[in-house]
């Protein structure tokens, strides 16, 4: 899956990012991390994304937002 993660808080990213590649997530991009907004561009396998939501608010305290868009099929590693 390639997942937009949007985060209201600049200071929360290493979290995000942390959280994010224990998932099995590949960052390819942050931009706008200014210290007030970063959005974060990667890709994630399907299985590892489902219940992100509620994780994500969680680290954000409720100012994280993600969208997910389907870009393939890989086989199973």
């Amino acid at each position: 899956m390639k997942v937009t993660i949007s985060i209201a808080d600049g200071n929360m990213v290493g979290s995000v990012l942390s959280d994010f590649s224990a998932r099995g997530g590949i960052v390819k991009e942050i931009a706008g991390d200014d210290g007030k907004t970063a959005r974060v561009l990667g890709n994630v396998p399907l299985s590892k994304i489902l219940g992100y939501a509620n994780q994500l608010r969680s680290l954000t305290k409720g100012e994280g937002a993600f969208n997910s868009e389907l870009i393939g099929y890989a086989k199973k590693v």
